[in-house]
């Protein structure tokens, strides 16, 4: 199930990456404030394709801080994604350190039994035996 994108960008441990939409969505207010009229619609097309490879993988609410940085910052199109990195990026590889496995599990495997089957079978009387004993001396509740 997607969650919703408040969820998302409300979770400091969400990685999930934004889609090529919403990057855009993101980016749009950045570019119209930088680039005016001079950029045409294919230059533009470019520009957001290249800003969408550039922010590939990156949660929505990393992507939404630093075009909100971004904002403030960047004076030409070009400084918009490097603003939006220099932002994020501390936290963006903390949240990928924080997700990933530390440490890779290696079950135990041990090269002989620890018991033998003769000695399981004992300790599995003696555990019925005691299970038993403690039936009959429990305290009987009304």
């Amino acid at each position: 199930m997607q969650r919703s994108l408040q969820c998302r960008i409300s979770d400091i441990t969400d990685i999930d990456p934004a889609n090529p939409a919403e990057i855009i969505q993101e980016l749009t207010p950045c570019l119209a404030l930088v680039a005016g009229s001079g950029m045409d619609t294919d230059t533009r097309r470019l520009w957001y394709n290249a800003a969408v490879r550039a922010l590939e993988g990156m949660p929505i609410g990393l992507v939404r801080r630093g075009a909100q940085a971004a904002m403030v910052k960047a004076d030409h199109p070009s400084k918009i994604i490097p603003a939006i990195i220099k932002e994020v990026e501390s936290d963006w590889n903390w949240r990928k350190r924080m997700k990933s496995p530390a440490i890779t599990a290696i079950p135990y495997r041990p090269e002989r039994p620890m018991m033998s089957e003769a000695e399981r079978t004992e300790v599995g009387g003696m555990m019925r035996q005691l299970v038993e004993k403690m039936q009959r001396t429990a305290p009987q509740f009304p």
